[in-house]
C-alpha cells in the first residue's frame, strides 16, 4: 500500500516563477558582488598589471603596498579615529532626534492638535534647502569651523528617517499607548518602554542608513575642516588620491607610490571604507526580517 503524499505539489506556473526568481536574484547578486571582487583584486596587485588591465577577479603580481601606504601614516589613523567618533556621535545624536520627533508627529490630529502644521515644518526641508552659502555662515558665526560638531550637528534630523520613522510607530496599535497611560505612564516612559522596543526593525534599519551616510561623508569635512588631524577619513582619502598632496608624503610613502598606481589607491580607498560596515551589519541584519508581533491586544 502506497503511503499518501506529505509534500505540497507545486504547479508549473510555481516552477516557472521560482527559476525566473532565482534568475533574478542571481542577477543581482553578481552585480553587488563582482565590482566589490574586482575592486578587492585591483587593491593587491602590482602596478604593471592594473596599467595594463590585466586584473579582473583575481589579484595578479600579488602586493599589499597600497594598504601598507594608507595605514603607516600618522595622519589616516587620525582620519579614520575621527570617522569613527563622528559615526558613533553623529548616530546617536540622529536617533535621539528621531524618536523624539517622530512620536509626537506620528499621533492623529485629534489627539496632537496642529499636527500636520508641524509635520509640514520639517517636510518642507526636503524640497527647499538654505543653500551651501548660508550653512557655510552659520556654521562660520556659531564658532564651530574646525569643530567635530560641524560634521554631524548640522544634519541632526535627517528628514527622510523622519518619514520612515513616522510610518512605522503608526503601524503601532493605539490601545498599547492607552494601556500605558491607564498604568500611569508619561509620554517618555511611553515612548521608551513601548515604541522603542516594537520599533527594533525600524531602528536598526534607520542606524545603519545614518551609519553609512556619516562614514561616507566627505564633502563636510572638505568644507569645515582647516586643520589636517581634524579631517574625516572620507576627506583624507580624496585628498591623498585625487588632490595628490605630495607634501604630506614622507620618504618611505614615496617609495610605496612608485609602485601604485591611482586606480590601486582608489580601490584600496573603497574596501577600507566598506569593511567597518560589513562588520556592523551582521549584527543589525536580523532585524531587517523581523516583524512586530503585537499580540498584546486582542480584539
Amino acid at each position: 500500500m502506497k503511503k499518501p503524499k506529505t509534500g505540497i505539489r507545486t504547479s508549473t506556473s510555481r516552477k516557472v516563477f521560482n527559476v525566473c526568481n532565482l534568475i533574478i536574484l542571481t542577477i543581482l547578486m553578481l552585480s553587488c558582488a563582482l565590482p566589490f571582487l574586482y575592486t578587492l583584486s585591483v587593491s593587491l596587485s602590482s602596478k604593471n598589471y592594473v596599467m595594463s588591465r590585466k586584473v579582473w577577479l583575481w589579484p595578479r603580481g600579488f602586493t599589499t603596498a597600497a594598504y601598507q601606504y594608507l595605514l603607516q601614516n600618522k595622519a589616516f589613523w587620525n582620519a579614520f579615529f575621527m570617522t569613527v567618533k563622528v559615526t558613533f556621535f553623529g548616530t546617536l545624536l540622529n536617533l535621539v532626534m528621531l524618536l523624539l520627533t517622530a512620536y509626537p508627529l506620528s499621533k492623529s490630529n485629534d489627539r496632537l492638535k496642529g499636527r500636520t502644521l508641524y509635520a509640514w515644518y520639517f517636510f518642507v526641508t526636503m524640497l527647499v534647502g538654505g543653500g551651501l552659502i548660508p550653512n557655510y555662515i552659520l556654521i562660520n558665526s556659531l564658532g564651530l569651523r574646525d569643530n567635530i560638531l560641524a560634521l554631524f550637528l548640522p544634519g541632526g534630523l535627517p528628514i527622510f528617517n523622519l518619514v520612515l520613522m513616522i510610518n512605522f510607530f503608526r503601524e503601532i496599535p493605539v490601545e498599547l499607548e492607552d494601556a500605558a497611560r491607564v498604568d500611569g505612564a508619561g509620554p517618555i516612559k511611553i515612548l521608551t518602554m513601548v515604541f522603542a522596543p516594537l520599533s527594533k526593525p525600524a531602528i536598526a534599519t534607520i542606524s545603519l542608513f545614518c551609519m553609512v551616510g556619516h562614514w561616507n561623508s566627505w564633502f563636510s569635512g572638505m568644507l569645515y575642516m582647516r586643520s589636517p588631524e581634524k579631517l574625516p577619513l572620507q576627506t583624507y582619502l580624496r585628498n591623498v588620491v585625487i588632490v595628490n598632496e605630495a607634501s604630506q608624503f614622507s620618504t618611505g610613502d614615496m617609495a610605496l607610490l612608485d609602485l601604485l598606481t591611482d586606480d590601486t589607491l582608489k580601490c584600496a580607498q573603497i574596501i577600507i571604507a566598506v569593511i567597518p560596515i560589513l562588520c556592523v551589519y551582521p549584527f543589525l541584519q536580523k532585524y531587517f526580517v523581523k516583524g512586530i508581533k503585537l499580540g498584546g491586544v486582542k480584539g
